[in-house]
């Protein structure tokens, strides 16, 4: 935790935010983003081949919500008192977290949008992997719902 950012200097600029120069304020995000990158190498969420910098402001994003409703005074169940760097990292972690799954809910949507049904295999009863539509073709024909004219 050290290694990012003070915790009470950090507390302190929190607890008088709106009254803050641009220079404090410049200070408290450049630490955040410390920690909002730290979250993202952590947690290894580049490995979604999400933008870095489309993570960074997710996370940005969420923790200019959360940040007025941060609580000093909370004690968690192990009876510890919360920190604003928990409190930064976990909100980070949780937005990151949700953007990469929609992101890639997405792109995988996406991808099958454009994909031919040629291109999809599937294993048949005999256990050999086939492109589905031949075994669509196979299964029509066994049917009688496509009758053969001759």
């Amino acid at each position: 935790m050290s290694q990012y950012y003070d915790e009470a200097t950090m507390l302190e600029l929190w607890s008088r935010y709106d009254n803050l120069s641009d220079a404090e304020k410049k200070y408290f995000w450049d630490k955040t983003i410390l920690v909002i990158n730290g979250v993202i190498y952590t947690h290894q969420f580049i490995k979604f081949n999400c933008s870095f910098d489309d993570m960074q402001q997710e996370a940005i994003l969420a923790l200019i919500t959360a940040l007025p409703r941060f609580t000093p005074n909370y004690v968690n169940k192990q009876g510890k008192p919360t920190t604003l760097f928990n409190y930064t990292s976990l909100v980070a972690k949780r937005s990151i977290m949700f953007y990469t799954m929609k992101q890639s809910s997405h792109h995988t949507s996406a991808m099958h949008e454009n994909q031919s049904i040629e291109d999809f295999e599937i294993l048949s009863e005999d256990r050999i992997s086939s492109p589905i539509y031949k075994l669509i073709c196979k299964a029509i024909q066994e049917t009688d719902i496509v009758k053969d004219p001759s």
